[in-house]
């Protein structure tokens, strides 16, 4: 498979510096997670509206607000330390209130619902077993996930991902995840390789993207969405999805063959 020449953004994507381990992100990158996210809240909204006569819309995009306030005012760290059970229990908690519903035991049982509707919708993108098949063995594999401890690496159990990676990094077993440069430094002690020899394949650029360059290492940024890219912020390649990765892996392995 050829590159597209899109897909090559910097000069130094062309390099003599060889390429010896490849690291994912896990949610949005390999699996779907915000479409099961967003299934779960519909669902949950529709079972309120039905018991409380409510507006599911409106249920639902509340929810959302709350959420992703809370995310954006620190309960991302909070969310961590805590698993995601608690997290939601909170977002839940916080909905009712604005509606006018309050009952100190709904919001775990909605929770605990949630979580269970995410996961029945939870899957990976098409291309991720093929492209994880096609990189197993040839080079080492991370995995580097932030979230809980409680969530993510039953989530990667749960989707098959563990047999394909030689080691996984949780955010919430670590109490440090991308962006943070410890991560990054971890992964290199794990496998032995110095940061010019990693990729990161992630599609969040600040955790991942920027991530990865502040570390040193080369970095795709998988943007399914067609997002703009930020005029401060380039990574070495973009892709629409997995299936440009073994190319991309092959041309950095063969240039450093051929320098």
């Amino acid at each position: 498979m050829q590159l597209r020449e899109e897909t090559l953004l910097r000069p130094e994507s062309r390099t003599d510096r060889p390429l010896a381990a490849v690291a994912f992100d896990m949610d949005d990158t390999l699996c779907d997670f915000a479409g099961s996210e967003a299934a779960a809240r519909k669902a949950m909204a529709w079972r309120l509206a039905t018991e409380f006569g409510l507006d599911p819309d409106l249920l639902h995009e509340t929810y959302e607000a709350i959420d992703q306030r809370r995310l954006a005012h620190g309960a991302s760290g909070w969310w961590t330390r805590t698993g995601a059970l608690a997290h939601r229990t909170e977002n839940w908690r916080l909905t009712l209130q604005r509606f006018g519903v309050e009952d100190p035991e709904l919001p775990l049982i909605l929770a605990r619902e949630h979580e269970a509707i995410r996961r029945r919708h939870l899957y990976l993108f098409p291309e991720a077993l093929p492209v994880l098949r096609a990189l197993h063995g040839q080079l080492p594999l991370v995995l580097i996930t932030n979230g809980p401890a409680d969530n993510q690496r039953s989530q990667a159990e749960l989707l098959g991902l563990t047999a394909f990676f030689d080691h996984i990094l949780v955010e919430g077993e670590l109490g440090y995840g991308k962006p943070d440069p410890r991560v990054f430094r971890l992964a290199e002690e794990r496998v032995g390789a110095p940061p010019e020899a990693w990729l990161m394949v992630g599609d969040n650029l600040r955790a991942d993207v920027a991530g990865a360059l502040a570390a040193g290492w080369r970095s795709v940024w998988v943007n399914r969405r067609g997002a703009a890219r930020p005029a401060d912020l380039a990574p070495h390649f973009v892709v629409e999805s997995l299936h440009e990765v073994p190319a991309i892996v092959h041309h950095l392995r063969g240039a450093a063959r051929s320098a």
